[in-house]
Order: C-alpha cells, then structure tokens, then sequence
C-alpha cells in the first residue's frame, strides 16, 4: 500500500480539468495518487508533489520484481541441489533417479510459490 494514498479520490475527481485536480492536491497532499496517476513517470518527475508518489511507486515495483528474482533464483538452487543428491543415491536404474529427482523437485518447487 502506498504511504501518500491515504485518502480514497473525492467523487468526480478525473471528470475534473488537470489544473483543478492540481489545486486539490495542493489543498490536500494526500490526494497526490490520485492526480500523479493520471500523468506519464515525465510529468510526474516535473511536478513536486508527485515525487513521493514516483517513490512508492518505485518500491513497491522492486519489491515485486525482488520477489520474483528470489524464487526463480531459490528454484534453481534447489533444481542443482536435488540433482548432485541424486546422484549420491543408490538407484537401480538413470529413469529410477530422474523420477526420484523430479518428485523431490516438484514437492520443492510447490512449497516455494
């Protein structure tokens, strides 16, 4: 959630001209989410009060984008590490150690979303 989207946009808000939602943004900071939205990431950066809204904005991207980096990154250490344990077993045939892989990589994989 973003700290500066406080407050829910006022009825009416975008049918409102672009000067006016300024105005209010002015008059209230933390209706800032609902004007700066509205803008290109160029627009936002020329406008003061849409600074805080470029940031949170920002980190919650990271934010989504690290979590994503970590689990494709945690699914392929567990991938490797499942595979070099397989080998260390004692099985009967390559076809009995990929499906023992592939079970253990599954369940892994499944407990990591």
């Amino acid at each position: 959630v973003l700290e500066a989207a406080s407050k829910p946009c006022p009825e009416g808000f975008f049918d409102q001209d672009s000067s006016y939602q300024l105005e209010l943004v002015n008059y209230d900071i933390r209706l800032a989410h609902c004007y700066c939205s509205t803008l290109g990431y160029a627009d936002q950066w020329n406008i003061h009060q849409c600074h805080d809204h470029i940031k949170d904005q920002s980190k919650a991207t990271a934010t989504s984008y690290s979590a994503g980096v970590i689990v494709v990154v945690m699914n392929t250490f567990f991938t490797l590490l499942m595979d070099r344990a397989g080998h260390f077993e004692r099985h009967q045939s390559l076809n009995q150690m990929e499906t023992s892989n592939m079970v253990r990589v599954f369940m892994l994989k499944f407990v990591n979303p």
